[in-house]
């Protein structure tokens, strides 16, 4: 699966194009749920629904050149809101963590 990083502010070098690791997808999805038990031995639940908001998206690839790598780092210390591109849609989120490693680089967004 391909995904695309791309600074929302203008960055001639802010854009990352991603190949993940067969096996890898987007995480999970949950709703925002709470279960309550009741004095009468039954249960409560309150259910508000769905949002994007609540995910982290991490994205696990194959290191491709230092050049690469030196993007996804700039993008972690210079951006404060990229754009991921994906299958799904596209997604405005925090860059929140990048790990490089020769076994596959970590790359992390908070979704908003």
């Amino acid at each position: 699966m391909r995904v695309e990083v791309v600074a929302k502010l203008f960055d001639p070098f802010g854009h990352l194009v991603i190949r993940l690791l067969p096996g890898q997808n987007l995480g999970s999805i949950e709703r925002r749920t709470e279960k309550s038990r009741t004095l009468d031995g039954g249960v409560v639940v309150n259910d508000r629904g769905f949002t994007h908001g609540d995910r982290t998206i991490e994205l696990v690839y194959k290191p491709i050149s230092d050049a690469h790598d030196a993007t996804a780092k700039r993008l972690v210390e210079n951006h404060p809101r990229v754009l991921l591109g994906t299958h799904e849609g596209v997604f405005e989120g925090v860059p929140r963590r990048f790990e490089p490693a020769p076994e596959g680089n970590r790359f992390r967004i908070e979704i908003i």
